[in-house]
């Protein structure tokens, strides 16, 4: 029973030292006139770090724009060094609770890093879809002091909150 209890507080203090690593910096509606135009101050998630079997699909930039009924939010994150933050199959630990009705929605998009630029000087920026599939997913931010998440979702608005994990929960302002 002792042992119970002491492996019982030792995971509590695990689990509030993870959630302890990442604190909300802001978490705003961003609706830019293009989602090809990313701003310079962006900085977005590392290339993977530790995944088994990820099968990821890709929608640009262009097409986002073409769809109705999007919102962009705009997540900041304060990391430590060894942070780290796990995706799962559809983006399902990422969600966005709705204000008047409470209803859970998942995004569809989220804005990945690797970014390329056409002839013209023009973003071929693509955002993973929510067809994202993965047994195990993890990014570490071993040097950044901040990661800037970009989550796309039909009609988010202010007040909506974001959930991660169960761990990060923040209002959208």
């Amino acid at each position: 029973m002792k042992n119970l209890i002491v492996l019982i507080f030792v995971s509590f203090l695990t689990i509030g030292a993870f959630a302890q690593s990442k604190s909300v910096v802001s978490c705003k509606i961003w609706n830019p006139e293009s989602f090809c135009d990313i701003p310079d101050s962006l900085i977005t998630m590392p290339r993977i770090i530790n995944a088994d079997t990820v099968f990821a699909y890709s929608i640009s930039c262009n097409d986002i724009d073409k769809k109705e009924n999007k919102t962009a939010v705009w997540l900041t994150l304060s990391t430590k060094d060894g942070s780290s933050l796990m995706f799962v199959s559809g983006f399902k630990n990422i969600s966005l609770i709705n204000k008047t009705n409470d209803k859970k929605i998942h995004p569809f998009a989220i804005l990945w890093s690797d970014f390329t630029y056409n002839e013209n000087g023009k973003s071929n920026l693509h955002y993973m879809t929510s067809a994202f599939k993965t047994s195990k997913y993890k990014s570490k931010f071993s040097f950044q002091k901040k990661i800037d998440l970009i989550l796309i979702f039909p009609n988010a608005e202010k007040g909506d909150k974001i959930i991660i994990d169960d761990f990060i929960e923040a209002e959208i302002q």
